[in-house]
């Protein structure tokens, strides 16, 4: 008889890093490159934006940085029309209010 003691292999105790946050880089990405196109909706766009915006921060934790980069960029553009239209729509509102025609 051997000495040998059979022991069953242990489960790794921690997660593999980067692996959990990887969808949500790729959902940041898409999110923003919808934003590209659909900056001109008032508010939708702008919600849409800051949605892709969260998404892709915490995309950054994972192993699809480069992903998570392009979701950002491509957000903080979409975001950047989309405030742009929301000022030129809320400034025509009030313009046409000072004006009286409501």
């Amino acid at each position: 008889m051997s000495n040998y003691e059979y022991q069953p292999p242990q489960p790794s105790q921690q997660p593999p890093q980067g692996k959990q946050y990887g969808g949500l880089a790729i959902a940041g990405m898409v999110i923003g490159i919808v934003s590209l196109f659909i900056w001109w909706i008032p508010f939708i766009g702008l919600v849409l934006t800051i949605v892709g915006l969260i998404l892709s921060g915490f995309g950054m934790k994972s192993d699809n940085r480069g992903m998570a980069i392009a979701g950002l960029v491509t957000n903080i553009l979409g975001l950047i029309g989309s405030l742009f239209w929301v000022l030129i729509v809320v400034l025509g509102i009030f313009a046409d209010l000072s004006r009286g025609y409501y």
